[in-house]
């Protein structure tokens, strides 16, 4: 069995080869540092999303609520939840997200694209950061716009998603520790007001439509409700930030897909399938084994971590032929660029829309995505890969 250091920089840099070594030399590896197993292959990473049973996600409370840490109202979400419970409360979450609040979210999407794409420093042919000027307001406004909060809270909001983002099972240095905490108790009392707010009363907007939401007389409880708004604030700005700033990494490492955009717009929707197949956001998810099981002729203890690796999993050639080329004209279904089963994301149509209007918009505006110079610069986490700043030029 390989051990494998995912956060080694030429790693990091490009994982595809490595997660192609792993699936075909050790099915089964071991990861470091954190000594987690790892399941690469695409059978197996959608047999672990099936067995709830066998493959916990309740058990990784311990490592978004850590001794060191103590409470994260993430680790309440319905992320760590498994059936029943996780069922009863997606049931409720989903029936907030109804057809007129999503109108109004492509509205919201439609102005801060058209706002960002306009800025001066495009117009005037310079440098423009897709991170930070482009995908981080995009999702700030989208995710304060839901849950009608103040624009200006996204800047906050972008450093609690930050702060949850390095809670790991091992102790950080003590003045990390002290930022997390920090950071994680101003959240948690600003959405618990907001929460307390609606509670009392609602209004037309989505906290008020959780708050509602009612199944066979049984509500989100107020724990829920807030580990929920953490859930959507985190996974909100890391999946449309990291989807958008590899789309444009995408075609200005490939013309021939911004020409065939621009020539046939209708195929956006098939770049963006392509795209979270290709180096989605996420590309690891975790699970806690609740038995022994034996894969590929390794013993998995009860109690251990397994990483699926759906990074890698989009990658296998027994799912998706030639998996390493980009294919605008792919049949793409199977990918797991948002989990499968019943935690398959709740919020996959929200990014998807975000992400095909920021494109479209790019592609009609512009012919040509120019990368600045200098090498990539990564973010450090597991779960996500992504880009902490993507310098372009955008050629008209």
């Amino acid at each position: 069995m390989q051990r494998i250091n995912l956060f080694d920089p030429a790693v990091r840099d490009n994982p595809f080869p490595t997660y192609a070594q792993m699936r075909t030399e050790s099915p089964v590896a071991m990861l470091d540092p954190g000594g987690m197993f790892a399941l690469t292959r695409h059978a197996d990473v959608v047999a672990a999303f099936r067995d709830t049973q066998t493959y916990s996600s309740e058990g990784f409370r311990a490592v978004f609520a850590p001794p060191w840490l103590g409470s994260n109202p993430t680790a309440e979400s319905m992320l760590l939840m498994d059936p029943p419970a996780h069922t009863q409360n997606r049931a409720l979450v989903s029936r907030a997200f109804i057809k007129p609040v999503m109108q109004q979210l492509e509205r919201v999407i439609e102005e801060i694209t058209n706002e960002r794409l306009s800025a001066a420093n495009i117009v005037a042919g310079e440098e423009f950061d897709v991170v930070a000027e482009l995908a981080m307001p995009l999702a700030g406004g989208v995710i304060t716009h839901a849950l009608a909060l103040p624009r200006e809270l996204a800047p906050r909001m972008q450093t609690w998603t930050s702060a949850i983002s390095k809670v790991t099972p091992v102790p950080p240095e003590p003045e990390v520790i002290a930022e997390i905490k920090a950071s994680i108790a101003e959240q948690a009392e600003y959405l618990g007001a907001v929460v307390d707010a609606r509670m009392n009363e609602p209004g037309d907007d989505l906290p008020s439509a959780l708050c509602r939401a009612e199944i066979d007389g049984q509500r989100l409880s107020r724990d829920a409700l807030i580990g929920f708004m953490f859930l959507l604030v985190g996974a909100g700005f890391e999946t449309t930030i990291h989807l958008i700033s590899k789309s444009a990494k995408l075609l200005a490492e490939r013309p021939d897909v911004h020409d065939a955009l621009r020539e046939d717009p209708s195929k956006v929707g098939a770049f963006v399938e392509e795209m979270l197949r290709f180096d989605g956001p996420t590309h690891v998810l975790m699970r806690l084994t609740t038995r022994d099981v034996e894969l590929h002729g390794v013993q998995i203890p009860a109690h251990s971590g397994v990483a699926l690796v759906i990074g890698a999993a989009n990658h296998d050639p027994d799912q998706f032929e030639a998996p390493e080329r980009f294919d605008l004209d792919r049949q793409t279904k199977g990918a797991l660029a948002f989990g499968h089963g019943p935690h398959v994301c709740i919020g996959a149509a929200l990014a998807r829309l975000e992400a095909s209007i920021c494109i479209r918009e790019l592609i009609t505006r512009f012919q040509r995505v120019e990368l600045g110079p200098g090498p990539r610069d990564w973010n450090y986490a597991l779960h996500v890969r992504g880009l902490n700043r993507l310098p372009v030029r955008f050629q008209r």
